[in-house]
């Protein structure tokens, strides 16, 4: 499936955002107008790649988890976000190259780290692992990278139960950790998390 520009746009939103949402809200919030928000969400209704659910007159869009072309086109995603950052903040880029080399399920990058306008102090990252013993492993290997670069890296240690858990009970911290974050690595981990969550 080729995706447009507002399509990558819709997708990206529908999959950090656990709720349902009409054509206006996700048109209003992503800066598109309605007639091409309804448009495309039509196509990707053809395709099985977002589900509907009709309340009276409105019709509200999720994410089709269920759909494999869902699946890897939002992983698709989550890689170009990635690379697209990486090109445009170098600081980022630094920690990046350093993080991706711990065996964790997934590691997203969040917080200032990934403004530009800011300098930040310290870079926030959270690791999905497999076991509770790695925890101590997890916290070694960011104080290495702290000590060798600038800023020190704090590091969030979660099991994918535990993530899925929280993004469930709507943990304020997660929710905009997924919503914002940069997905390092293990893109379908942090897709079958929140895809689990629902």
């Amino acid at each position: 499936m080729l995706l447009t520009t507002n399509a990558i746009k819709i997708l990206d939103f529908l999959l950090r955002h656990t709720e349902s949402y009409n054509v206006n809200q996700i048109a209003r919030t992503l800066y598109i107008s309605v007639g091409s928000a309804h448009k495309i969400l039509q196509a990707l209704r053809e395709k099985q790649v977002v589900q509907v659910r009709e309340m009276g007159n409105a019709i509200y869009y999720t994410l089709n988890f269920a759909s494999t072309e869902a699946v890897k086109s939002c992983e698709l995603i989550l890689i170009k976000e990635k690379n697209q950052l990486l090109i445009e903040n170098k600081t980022a880029k630094v920690y990046v190259s350093d993080l991706e080399k711990y065996p964790a399920q997934s590691i997203v990058l969040f917080g200032s780290i990934l403004s530009p306008e800011k300098s930040a102090r310290d870079v926030d990252v959270l690791f999905i692992i497999k076991r509770k013993q790695e925890v101590k492993a997890v916290n070694t290997f960011c104080l290495e990278i702290s000590a060798l670069r600038t800023k020190k890296v704090n590091p969030l240690i979660m099991l994918e139960r535990d993530f899925s858990h929280n993004l469930k009970n709507n943990n304020k911290a997660i929710l905009a950790i997924v919503q914002t974050g940069l997905i390092l690595k293990g893109e379908d981990v942090f897709i079958t998390a929140i895809k689990n969550a629902r």
